[in-house]
């Protein structure tokens, strides 16, 4: 579990959900369908980080698809610089859903996420060691891209299989982000876990009940 800074406030500083996961996971999808299914329901921000030269970084992409108000979406340099960011969104929108793109690189101690989830694509030929650490460390696994239709055959998916034999007994999830696939049970692990753990009282539901979780 991420480690928190002593003083933290959640009413203060929103619930901040950290996305990680190699380039074409599937990541920036999975981030556009919790926008969409979320946004009515809670007052979200993001977090992300621009794009390499001539790449279409994930900022533009959410914004292209209108997946929440262009202003509630900052981009930033690296991990280090999110505290001023989260700062600036905190005073601006106090939203109390806060989406960070998580590339594995430090984060400042008041920044870090309160719950990480790494995406792999479950129909690659293997893991690569930043997949590997991110299975390992992370409180959930998506594992997008995966076969739609008949049970999987996990034995014959090589980075499906790594990836559960890496995570061990935590907990995973089989998605399809680009159909929406998985994307309520994603949702409902780390609502879960606010609710247990930082939602305020006035929020707080019993975790066995119902999740509001609304469609765009």
């Amino acid at each position: 579990m991420p480690i928190q800074s002593p003083g933290r406030d959640p009413v203060t500083r929103a619930y901040t959900v950290g996305l990680g996961g190699s380039i074409n996971s599937g990541k920036n999808l999975l981030l556009l369908a919790l926008c969409r299914l979320l946004r009515d329901s809670y007052s979200i921000a993001v977090v992300t980080r621009p794009p390499a030269a001539g790449v279409d970084g994930s900022r533009e992409f959410l914004i292209r698809h209108k997946a929440l108000a262009p202003l509630r979406i900052v981009a930033v340099d690296d991990a280090r610089h999110s505290d001023p960011a989260i700062e600036w969104l905190m005073t601006e929108f106090r939203p109390e859903l806060i989406f960070g793109e998580d590339d594995g690189s430090e984060w400042a101690i008041d920044a870090r996420p309160d719950f990480r989830i790494h995406v792999v694509d479950g129909s690659g030929a293997g893991m690569s060691r930043y997949d590997a650490i991110g299975a390992t460390k992370s409180d959930l696994l998506v594992l997008n891209k995966t076969h739609i239709g008949p049970p999987l055959d996990i034995q014959r998916n090589i980075s499906v299989r790594e990836s559960i034999c890496t995570r061990g007994s935590r907990p995973y999830v089989f998605a399809h982000a680009r159909y929406g696939i998985g994307t309520v049970e994603i949702a409902r692990q780390f609502l879960a876990r606010w609710r247990q753990t930082h939602a305020p009282v006035a929020w707080a539901r019993a975790v066995e009940g119902p999740a509001v979780l609304t469609s765009a």
